[in-house]
Formats: C-alpha cells, sequence, structure tokens
C-alpha cells in the first residue's frame, strides 16, 4: 500500500482512517467503556502547555481505536454509522476542505 492508498480515501473529499479490527471477546463492554475515558483522558492531557504533535496523534489514534472498540461491541455498523456522519456534516453545509492529492 503506497502513502496515498493509506492516507485518503476513494470517496472524495474525505481521509481513511485504518484501525486495527482487534479481538475484544474477552473485554466487557463496560471495561471498554472505561477504556474510552483513559485514552480521553490521555488524549487532553497530551494537549497540556506545548504540545507534542506527535504526541497529540499518538493519542488521538488511541482514542479512536478504543472507541472503534467499544462500538463494535456495542453491534454498530461503524462503516454504516461513518456514512451517516459524513452525509449529516455534508447536509450542514460544511465544506471539504478540497486537499490536493
Amino acid at each position: 500500500m503506497t502513502e496515498s492508498q493509506a492516507s485518503y480515501s476513494i470517496i472524495p473529499n474525505t481521509i481513511m482512517i485504518e484501525l486495527a479490527d482487534m479481538d475484544l471477546s474477552g473485554v466487557s463492554i463496560q471495561t471498554q467503556a472505561a477504556k474510552v475515558a483513559e485514552e480521553w483522558g490521555e488524549f487532553l492531557a497530551a494537549q497540556a502547555k506545548k504540545p507534542a504533535l506527535d504526541h497529540v496523534a499518538e493519542e488521538a489514534f488511541d482514542l479512536m481505536q478504543a472507541l472503534a472498540g467499544y462500538l463494535d461491541m456495542l453491534g454498530v455498523d461503524i462503516e454504516a454509522a461513518n456514512g451517516k456522519h459524513l452525509a449529516k456534516v455534508w447536509e450542514r453545509g460544511n465544506k471539504p476542505r478540497g486537499r490536493e492529492r
């Protein structure tokens, strides 16, 4: 996979983010919800004072991974929910940035 394939979706004006499809079969929903809260706290802490962008990004991806796991455990169709989210964003008039590819 090339860098451009990993960075951008085939849907125009969207960014594709790939997360691991983790086996959380031994984890309770409550434990995963606590993991989301923990990662949120770490993400906020990474913003303190003069944040290091690599640390902020690391914590943001940890948070996204924890949230994706939580949604999956609840039985949410993540791809369908993402499609609804994108439609909502565009319907509200949020314009894409028109990134150069």
